[in-house]
């Protein structure tokens, strides 16, 4: 069964479009709103990125994804890692725990 793509993920396309639709056919992760959100999230997060000309941090996190880490996890290190990112940016650090500690309490539930 295909599952409907957020319309905000399709608008933009690209990378994030591409993960997305990788993990909902794989089957790596089961389709829910939560997930959709998250992804959601990470393609606002993409986009700041991109609007604040970061090409090299974009760079890095296609790189770090495909080599197999998550994506939620290398934005958690990238934001940590460059204290010099704009607050815009920075400031949704919180959510990426949220994220996290979300992720780890299903894990072991």
């Amino acid at each position: 069964m295909r599952h409907n793509v957020s319309t905000q993920i399709k608008k933009d396309g690209g990378f994030l479009n591409q993960i997305y639709k990788t993990f909902i056919n794989l089957n790596y992760i089961s389709y829910s709103p939560e997930i959709e959100e998250e992804f959601e999230f990470y393609n606002t997060l993409y986009k700041l990125l991109k609007n604040n000309n970061l090409q090299i941090i974009i760079d890095e996190i296609k790189y770090r994804v495909t080599d197999g880490e998550t994506l939620n996890s290398v934005f958690i290190d990238i934001i940590n890692t460059n204290k010099a990112l704009p607050l815009t940016i920075t400031s949704h650090l919180a959510i990426l725990y949220d994220i996290e500690n979300r992720n780890w309490i299903k894990f072991f539930s």
